[in-house]
């Protein structure tokens, strides 16, 4: 069997797809992806490697010329390695590879980490919406992850080949995300390093620095919070984006690159040793899929405050393992953030909660449902051909 792997990018590929694949060619199937091999975040080196990575310039945002242009170079490499299946990942890399089909094309599957149209407003939702609802005509089986959007897409596209993947997306490496992995010596190091003190209480934010992801309500409320409890901290760990704006006003840009207690670590992609010094995950995100960074955070034994939206409520559990708040103002955000600061009891009701929970994203159930989808899809194309 061979796979061609499809995703935009490969950060994303390495972040994603790694272990995935690596599964895979242990079990004799030759796989393949395509993705650009330009660095989005500027994250370093990984020690991910995959060595049939093939170089395909695919564009961020809906630009139908430049997604064009890229799919012909996907055809192109369709034709020449002949794949079993292809598998695209994410609306974008999905958009490309169903302009790329052909007749003669492999059975083709897409996996949506979010259907955006069904989260988003506005003019731009509307054009997101015929691009999803497009490419899920054209591709033979499409998955999604939640609940929410089968009802939603199924509605939309009624007569497409829809389903629903009943692990929790990429899932998680629970060995990797393991708070066992860090001593309480190893733990006080890095503390130091970051400048942090014995006493203080540190929040953090996991992800690009934009708007819908709730960058801006999370700062708001730590400035908020932090002058009238100043020993709390709040530790970011990712990246801006070009793309997208943060939210932020330009005097509270100010303030966040001068404040002395919000400490900004960059994009990384061993995030998981700063869980390991983390009291609390803030995340108000407005739409996800299903996000890793909070898996990783509730399998390492941290609660986590987010918002009511898709894909974050999927994987947090309101008043179990952390807050999921429907109306996440600053205001109400401060609250939670000070209630579980200051109430130990439920603190650690919610992070033995997250611990006891955290098998439900162990990554082998991923790696699993999506080989026997391999599995299955190759088997009955042979069947066909008999």
């Amino acid at each position: 069997m061979r796979i061609l792997q499809v995703i935009s990018r490969q950060d994303s590929y390495n972040n994603f797809l790694s272990n995935l694949c690596l599964s895979l060619i242990e079990c004799n199937i030759e796989v393949h992806c395509a993705c650009s091999l330009d660095e989005l975040w500027k994250s370093g080196k990984s020690s991910r490697t995959f060595p049939q990575l093939h170089h395909i310039p695919f564009p961020r945002g809906m630009n139908c010329l430049q997604h064009l242009r890229t799919s012909f170079s996907l055809n192109k490499l369709v034709k020449s390695i002949r794949p079993d299946i292809v598998h695209a990942h994410f609306s974008s890399a999905i958009f490309t590879t169903s302009l790329a089909m052909r007749r003669d094309w492999p059975t083709t599957i897409g996996t949506f980490q979010g259907v955006h149209f069904l989260s988003s407003r506005g003019i731009a939702s509307k054009l997101v919406k015929i691009a999803e609802t497009w490419a899920s005509k054209r591709l033979h089986q499409v998955w999604v992850l939640t609940e929410e959007d089968l009802l939603g897409l199924r509605l939309a596209v009624p007569h497409a080949n829809i389903k629903k993947q009943e692990s929790y997306g990429f899932g998680c490496d629970l060995k990797r995300f393991s708070a066992q992995r860090y001593s309480s010596e190893e733990r006080q190091k890095l503390r130091s390093k970051l400048g942090l003190k014995v006493h203080n209480y540190v929040f953090t934010f996991i992800g690009r620095y934009v708007h819908f992801k709730g960058f801006d309500v999370t700062v708001r409320a730590f400035l908020k919070l932090v002058q009238a409890e100043p020993d709390v901290r709040l530790l970011l760990i990712g990246t801006r984006d070009n793309l997208h704006p943060t939210g932020l006003t330009k005097s509270e840009e100010e303030i966040l690159k001068n404040s002395a207690k919000i400490i900004d670590v960059g994009w990384q992609n061993e995030f998981e040793k700063y869980l390991a010094v983390t009291h609390l995950v803030i995340f108000p995100s407005e739409r996800e899929g299903m996000p890793i960074s909070l898996m990783a955070a509730l399998a390492m034994g941290v609660p986590i405050i987010t918002r009511n939206s898709r894909g974050c409520r999927d994987v947090v559990r309101n008043q179990v393992d952390g807050i999921v708040l429907n109306n996440c103002t600053v205001n109400n955000l401060i609250l939670e953030m000070q209630k579980l600061k200051n109430n130990k009891i439920l603190y650690h009701h919610l992070s033995a909660n997250s611990l006891a929970g955290r098998e439900r994203f162990n990554q082998l159930n991923y790696i699993t449902e999506q080989t026997k989808i391999y599995q299955e899809v190759h088997s009955s194309r042979n069947l066909h051909k008999k």
